[in-house]
């Protein structure tokens, strides 16, 4: 039986947002020697169907983080995702159901497209307002830096209807001792 630590559980597809930022906003950054050092190839990062371990990821940000210096890095990368060329399938069906508030209500679906690490459920409090819980499966241990990423990737997801980022507020998370983590998302509408 494989350890957690060494079972598939993240889509490359998280990965290759990364690479996208760090090319776009980080030049100096070897991506070659950032994969080697992670154990990932070109190849595995631009697969979308390939699925990365929690060891292979924590070196990835590792290594990125002692790169760039930026502490914020996850998070910065996730604010990318709604722009990333490399996301495909997630981004055309999002921007098929055409309204932002559908866009969060069917993260449970399009959350286990990137992560089988967790479990996502949306519901709406108000117009522009949801709640998203995400609960680790039983075994997996994220770091912080994952639910960084995670809050970077929400916010996002309101530049896809050109609003801005959306403002979320994390009310609990697993990395401050709950059993799950809890955003409260909300957004302005665009002008008509």
């Amino acid at each position: 039986m494989e350890s957690e630590n060494e079972t598939p559980l993240y889509s490359s597809r998280i990965t290759n947002t990364y690479v996208e930022y760090l090319t776009l906003n980080y030049p100096d950054v070897d991506i070659d020697d950032v994969l080697k050092h992670a154990g990932m190839t070109h190849y595995e990062v631009e697969d979308p169907g390939h699925w990365f371990t929690q060891t292979q990821v924590d070196r990835f940000h590792d290594k990125i983080l002692n790169e760039t210096g930026n502490e914020n890095i996850a998070r910065d990368a996730g604010r990318h995702t709604a722009s990333s060329e490399r996301i495909g399938p997630i981004k055309q069906y999002s921007m098929g159901l055409m309204s932002l508030s559908t866009v969060y209500l069917m993260m449970g679906k399009l959350y286990s497209i990137m992560s089988r690490g967790a479990d996502a459920v949306a519901k709406t409090k108000s117009p522009r307002n949801v709640e998203i819980i995400v609960t680790p499966k039983p075994g997996v241990h994220e770091k912080p830096f994952q639910c960084q990423n995670r809050i970077g990737t929400f916010e996002s997801l309101a530049n896809l209807f050109a609003t801005g980022f959306s403002k979320i507020e994390e009310s609990s998370c697993v990395h401050k001792g709950a059993d799950c983590c809890h955003y409260h998302i909300s957004w302005t509408d665009p002008p008509a």
